[in-house]
């Protein structure tokens, strides 16, 4: 019997039950599954009905007792992969400075009034 994976792969590979049509995309994170525009690097039109989020790749220098402290919340085990365990990180903090930032851009945007 073969595993989902193994069959999903055939399928894929063979055009078989792939609608919508699905192909491999080669990235960072080694070879991925996604849709042939994925591919070509084009934005996949959001449909609201779906949960599903779109994933941009980020690309930033920390230092490294901070990549280290990183890497220790990931041991923890409070997200699947690290770079869930990233994303969730960004969130709370997110949260946590939102005040600081809707101030910032009102901040910004009143310098318009001004002109």
């Amino acid at each position: 019997m073969q595993s989902h994976a193994q069959t999903i792969e055939k399928n894929i590979r063979d055009g078989v039950y792939n609608k919508p049509k699905l192909c491999f995309i080669h990235g960072s994170q080694g070879r991925l599954i996604g849709l042939p525009s994925w591919e070509s690097g084009q934005e996949q039109p959001r449909n609201p009905e779906t949960k599903t989020p779109y994933y941009k790749e980020l690309n930033a220098r920390i230092p490294e007792d901070l990549f280290h402290k990183i890497q220790l919340a990931s041991q923890a085990r409070l997200a699947n992969t690290f770079d869930d365990m990233v994303v969730l990180l960004l969130r709370k903090g997110l949260a946590v400075v939102s005040p600081e930032i809707k101030k910032g851009l009102l901040e910004q945007l009143s310098e318009f009034d001004e002109l």
